[in-house]
């Protein structure tokens, strides 16, 4: 599409269109050269040129590489003063590419999952995996320069402009940041996977207690809505909430018909009772 005329209300029009013969995970145009494009999917990776309205395409030859998997990300380097191009897949691998002659140059296994994204700043790469880890990487993949465990797959990772700070997204919804200098994590905002069904304020702490449908308690502060702590209950279902009007207590009642006193201080259930059937 150009959309180059769009601010000034002209609609976009199609300049050149294709029919992949499978779909689609990943599309970018190549760094530096905004008639070439490079895309990835199931079992395979291909380069395409904006020529006469069409977009004809060349395959990466991958071999024995390709089978059985597909390729989720891209990102470029070009620090050599050759563009590179990293392509992360669903088997934890991550693949380098020359785009010149599309020749494979590169595989190194770095997740024991598949790698849902992938990033390069300044010498670095980041990537972000399905098995709950973000991980950073000079760029021959020799040794990891950090590694942090979320509480879920990651789907998504980026580098601040000066290349100080990585931040990750999961698929649960959580944001993280990690400096790379200190190696400090930070996390910058968490939810829910699903519906809130109850909440409850206590307001000497000022701290809200939610309960939701995806088998989760959670204590959030409301002064930066950042998560306090959180409590899994994935085989009785959370239903209703009440806080203590001045100790950092709450208790909830369960589906089971129990009901669990909980310590928000000490992260802790102290008692739980059942007087309901």
């Amino acid at each position: 599409w150009d959309v180059e005329k769009i601010a000034r209300g002209v609609l976009p029009k199609v300049i050149a269109r294709q029919l992949s013969d499978f779909g689609i995970v990943c599309i970018k145009f190549l760094k530096d050269d905004n008639t070439k494009l490079i895309t990835c999917g199931r079992e395979n990776i291909r380069f395409w040129r904006i020529k006469n309205g069409h977009l004809p395409a060349a395959s990466v030859i991958l071999n024995e590489h390709g089978r059985s998997q597909t390729f989720n990300c891209i990102a470029f380097d070009d620090s050599t003063g050759q563009l590179r191009v990293f392509v992360g897949s669903s088997k934890g691998n991550v693949y380098i590419v020359n785009p010149k002659n599309r020749a494979l140059e590169g595989v190194f296994k770095i997740h024991e999952e598949g790698v849902n994204a992938i990033e390069i700043s300044a010498g670095f790469c980041a990537t972000a995996g399905e098995d709950k880890f973000l991980k950073l990487w000079p760029l021959d993949f020799e040794s990891i320069i950090l590694e942090a465990e979320h509480d879920a797959p990651l789907s998504s990772v980026t580098f601040s402009g000066n290349t100080l700070q990585v931040a990750c997204g999961t698929k649960s919804g959580t944001i993280g940041l990690v400096d790379i200098a200190s190696q400090g994590y930070s996390f910058l905002m968490r939810s829910h996977e699903d519906e809130v069904i109850a909440m409850s304020l206590h307001t000497p702490t000022m701290s809200l207690v939610t309960l939701a449908h995806d088998s989760k308690i959670r204590v959030w502060s409301v002064a930066d809505f950042s998560q306090i702590c959180d409590f899994d209950s994935p085989d009785d279902q959370a239903l209703s909430v009440a806080t203590h009007p001045s100790q950092p207590l709450f208790a909830c009642g369960f589906a089971s018909g129990f009901m669990r006193l909980f310590d928000f201080d000490k992260v802790e259930v102290l008692q739980e009772f059942k007087h309901h059937e």
